[in-house]
């Protein structure tokens, strides 16, 4: 287990490529977020609607943006 709780928004080719390559191996993933690929699973990790995230937000220590449209997630979390 890791030193760092965190949630993964972004299940695409880069969440992909990062996980291959251990990126995350130093954290604790505690879900993974997506806007059109939710209620499944990727790498064995439940994958969560954007607003259902907010219920748990406050237990995991870095939210990691791992998408190019980040300025989007970015507007999307601060409303």
């Amino acid at each position: 287990m890791g030193s760092y709780k965190i949630i993964i928004w972004g299940i695409g080719r880069r969440t992909q490529r990062y996980m291959d390559f251990g990126y995350f191996e130093n954290c604790t993933i505690v879900a993974f977020c997506d806007k059109k690929k939710y209620d499944t699973t990727y790498y064995g990790y439940k994958v969560y609607k954007p607003h259902q995230i907010k219920n748990f937000i406050n237990e995991v220590d870095f939210l990691v943006i791992s998408t190019q449209l980040f300025s989007e997630v970015y507007k999307e979390c601060l409303d």
